[in-house]
């Protein structure tokens, strides 16, 4: 099955979201020397459509209406609300231990120590919140 959402998308809103600058990145991770990238499973397909908008994602079949409860994949402000989701759910990381680029989170750190302490800490906010990890997509840098 094949749909399309550019009737939605025509009349959404555009969010916009500013991309971290590579200096204010680098200027970042000044001196961390552990690195680690989480990738999060069927990252867009985590989080929910706002119950007032779902008839808004209605698909119409022979069998009767389909309401979408997650945001579909190609709605226009998947990925910004991504975004907005994982700066609001790691807001008190941000800046010290984790940075969000796109769809990917980055840990860093000094020291191996503090860095499976903070993993903890993140991998539990994170389960807390019903976002979970892809496991096979985890990459130490």
């Amino acid at each position: 099955m094949c749909t399309t959402y550019r009737a939605i998308n025509n009349i959404t809103i555009k969010y916009r979201h500013l991309i971290l600058r590579l200096d204010d990145l680098i200027d970042e991770l000044y001196g961390s020397t552990i690195f680690l990238k989480i990738d999060l499973k069927s990252e867009y397909n985590q989080i929910r459509v706002k119950e007032s908008d779902e008839w808004k994602t209605t698909l119409k079949t022979k069998f009767g209406l389909n309401e979408r409860l997650l945001i579909p994949f190609r709605l226009t402000n998947m990925h910004s609300t991504l975004i907005k989701l994982m700066h609001h759910v790691l807001r008190p990381f941000m800046g010290k231990i984790v940075t969000v680029d796109f769809d990917d989170i980055h840990v860093y750190n000094i020291t191996i120590h503090k860095h499976v302490h903070h993993l903890g800490v993140i991998f539990e906010t994170l389960r807390n919140k019903t976002l979970f990890v892809n496991n096979e997509k985890l990459f130490l840098e």
